[in-house]
């Protein structure tokens, strides 16, 4: 056998692509997010990939209510008590539908400041007046606006500007979330036949094509306890893509109309169909301090 010295190059063709590299176990929350302090309302019906809790915050808003807002649930227990990341969320809850309005509603000045009380307010949408009759005030001249650490909007007088020290009461005006206003429909979602956006559980086959992550787990806190919820979340983790299956996480109904004590938890889950083998049921809630969390 001839010894071959100095440099030699011989190429042989590629017999296979190799595997993209994906996070089996990515967990997918659906449900309702505090979008109004969020720094944008861009993560409306879009799934959102985050690796830090910041990033979470930033871009669906948080709040401890989490029995009407699940994913500030999620972002909580992922991030911050078991360090989990990164987790893809789709807040269903829409700034331009579920929302009401307060209008021309008279708030006493006190030192200086007005502080509204209603939860939920969107920031763009406060129109100020010194009376209902009265022309809306300049924000940045005339008064300040902005959250508090508890999500309610301070309202704070500026000097110079048209509300005189004597004003006792402003009026003001502006829409809030209703978190209630959001269905089961939202979360289901669905396919709009004029512009062809997905919503709800629809953008489940969205998040391996932006973000090359194959789903592993979906879950939807708060609404994985009716039936009709559950039916479609079993469906969706069988096909994904065409190519992928998951998990479904669900809730099995802890409250007094479902199964509030343990013996009646298994025929629950038998009468309501929760025995699909790609289902993980789970039951009751638990506590830690004074939070309660959904044991999905």
């Amino acid at each position: 056998m001839s010894n071959i010295h100095g440099i030699n190059i011989s190429e042989v063709p590629t017999s296979i692509l190799p595997p993209v590299e994906v996070s089996a176990g990515l967990p997918v929350f659906i449900g309702r997010a505090p979008i109004n302090l969020a720094t944008s309302s861009e993560y409306v019906n879009k799934p959102l990939l985050a690796y830090t809790y910041d990033e979470a915050v930033k871009a669906l808003g948080y709040t401890s209510d989490f029995e009407n807002y699940e994913l500030c649930e999620a972002i909580k227990v992922m991030f911050q008590l078991f360090a989990v990341s990164p987790i893809v969320f789709i807040n269903v809850l829409d700034p331009t539908v579920h929302k009401k309005t307060e209008t021309d509603k008279s708030v006493s000045i006190t030192n200086a400041e007005v502080l509204l009380t209603q939860k939920g307010i969107l920031l763009s949408s406060l129109a100020v007046k010194k009376t209902s009759a009265g022309q809306p005030l300049q924000i940045s001249t005339d008064y300040a606006a902005a959250f508090n650490d508890d999500g309610q909007i301070l309202i704070s007088v500026l000097d110079g500007g048209a509300i005189e020290a004597s004003q006792a009461t402003l009026a003001v005006t502006y829409n809030y979330l209703d978190p209630s206003m959001v269905t089961e429909e939202d979360i289901i979602g669905g396919v709009s036949a004029t512009t062809g956006k997905l919503t709800g559980m629809e953008l489940i086959n969205q998040i391996f094509p932006l973000f090359r992550l194959v789903p592993g787990q979906v879950v939807s806190p708060g609404w994985s306890q009716s039936p009709m919820i559950a039916a479609i979340m079993k469906a969706k983790v069988q096909n994904i893509n065409g190519l992928f299956k998951a998990i479904a996480i669900c809730d099995l109904d802890a409250s007094s109309v479902g199964a509030d004590i343990y013996t009646e938890a298994p025929a629950w889950k038998e009468n309501n169909n929760y025995t699909d083998k790609m289902q993980i049921d789970c039951w009751p809630l638990v506590k830690l301090g004074d939070e309660v969390y959904r044991l999905s």
